[in-house]
């Protein structure tokens, strides 16, 4: 996966966590939100843990969005060099 071809792993702690998104099926250094089980809900403590991860991935989202509006990373500074 992207994650483990990227290296990034080789450069954390090992009691380091990053959060994903649903989709991510992960070792155990990775938080993913709870999934309701089948035919049952959530319950309140599992739904206040995935309300904060997905608080955290909003904010994390957004800089990235930023990111890319400014184009801070797609681009070659053609500035003035101090």
């Amino acid at each position: 996966d992207i994650l483990r071809d990227s290296g990034l792993l080789e450069y954390t702690d090992a009691n380091v966590q990053m959060i994903a998104d649903e989709g991510y099926i992960g070792g155990h250094y990775v938080i993913i939100p709870k999934k309701k089980p089948r035919g049952g809900e959530l319950t309140a403590e599992d739904k206040d843990f995935n309300r904060s991860i997905s608080s955290s991935r909003a904010a994390i989202e957004d800089i990235n969005q930023r990111i890319k509006n400014y184009s801070v990373l797609g681009t070659v500074y053609r500035g003035l060099y101090n």
